[in-house]
C-alpha cells in the first residue's frame, strides 16, 4: 500500500508554486527504506560459516534503532507538511528552515577533496540565497527573536522536542516519551539495551525483542499513508480501491489514545 500510493504520482510534474513538495517525495523514500530495512532484517540475519559453527540471529538492535529513525522521518514529514494546525505559508517556511538545515550543517564538515570543496562553494551560494528568502518572510517576521536565531542556525524545530511533534502528529504525548526513550537507548547504546542483548540468549528471545518495532513500523505506515493522501488527495484512489488495504491501514491508524490500549498498558 505504501509503494503503489506514492509510486503512483510517479512522472507527475509540480508547479513552480509546487516545487516546494518535493521533498515531501524524499521524506517518504527515506521511511520507505527504513521501513522496508526493518521488514529485511525480520527474517533474520546469517552469517558465512565460520569454523565449523553456522551463525545466525535476529537483529533487534538494528531494528530498534531503524524505528527510531523511522518515527523521527514521519514526524519531520507531518511537522512540514501535515500538520492541520498551520497555514500554508507556515508550512513552507518550516521547509525553508528545513532545507537551509543542509548546507549549514555540510559547512562544518572537514572537506579535503576539490570535487567536496566545489560543492561547498555552491552551498554557499544556496546558503545565502535561503537566508535572504528568510529574512523577507513573513512567518520568521513574526516570530520573537530567540525563534529567529535558531531559524537562521537551520534549526528546523525551533523550540520544539520529537515529543512536541509526535503530539503535533496525534500520538499520546506520554506513550511516545516512553517509546522513544526505550529506542533512543539502542540508539546511544545506553544501558538498558546493552541488558537487553545480555539476556537474549536465543534466537526467539532476540526475535521477541524486535516484535515491538515491527509492530511500530505497521503504525507508522498507516500514519504516513493518511497523512501523504491528505497531502496529495488524487493518491487517495489507492486506498479507497482496496477495501482490504484499507481496513489493514485503518487498523493500524494507532495513536496510543484508543480505549482499548489504555485498558491494557496504562491503568
Amino acid at each position: 500500500m505504501f509503494y503503489k500510493t506514492v509510486d503512483s504520482k510517479r512522472g507527475t510534474e509540480l508547479s513552480a508554486n509546487d516545487k516546494w513538495l518535493f521533498n515531501a517525495e524524499t521524506l517518504a523514500v527515506k521511511l520507505f527504506y527504513h521501513l522496508a530495512s526493518i521488514l529485511h532484517l525480520s527474517f533474520g540475519t546469517p552469517l558465512p560459516q565460520f569454523d565449523s559453527r553456522k551463525l545466525s540471529f535476529f537483529d533487534h538492535a538494528s531494528i530498534n534503532v531503524l524505528a527510531r529513525v523511522a518515527f523521527e522521518t514521519y514526524l519531520t514529514f507531518f511537522f512540514i507538511y501535515c500538520d492541520a494546525g498551520c497555514t500554508l505559508e507556515e508550512h513552507k517556511f518550516r521547509h525553508l528552515i528545513w532545507k537551509l538545515s543542509a548546507p549549514l550543517d555540510r559547512k562544518d564538515f572537514n572537506l579535503v577533496s576539490e570535487a567536496a570543496l566545489q560543492k561547498l562553494a555552491l552551498d554557499k551560494q544556496a546558503m545565502e540565497k535561503m537566508l535572504t528568502e528568510l529574512k523577507n518572510n513573513e512567518v520568521f517576521l513574526a516570530l520573537e527573536e530567540r525563534l529567529r536565531k535558531k531559524a537562521r542556525k537551520g534549526e528546523w524545530r525551533l523550540n520544539k522536542s520529537w515529543v512536541d511533534l509526535a503530539e503535533l502528529a496525534g500520538f499520546d504525548k506520554q506513550t511516545f516519551r516512553s517509546v522513544y526513550s526505550y529506542l533512543c537507548s539502542y540508539a546511544h547504546a545506553g544501558g538498558l539495551s546493552g541488558i537487553q542483548i545480555g539476556q537474549a540468549k536465543t534466537t526467539k528471545d532476540q526475535k521477541d525483542l524486535s516484535t515491538i518495532s515491527i509492530h511500530f513500523g505497521l503504525l507508522l505506515i498507516s500514519h504516513f499513508l493518511f497523512s501523504y493522501t491528505s497531502l496529495f488527495p488524487e493518491t487517495r484512489l489507492i486506498l479507497d480501491e482496496d477495501e482490504q488495504g484499507y481496513a489493514l491501514v485503518n487498523k493500524w491508524h494507532i495513536t496510543w489514545k484508543e480505549d482499548g490500549f489504555k485498558r491494557r498498558f496504562v491503568s
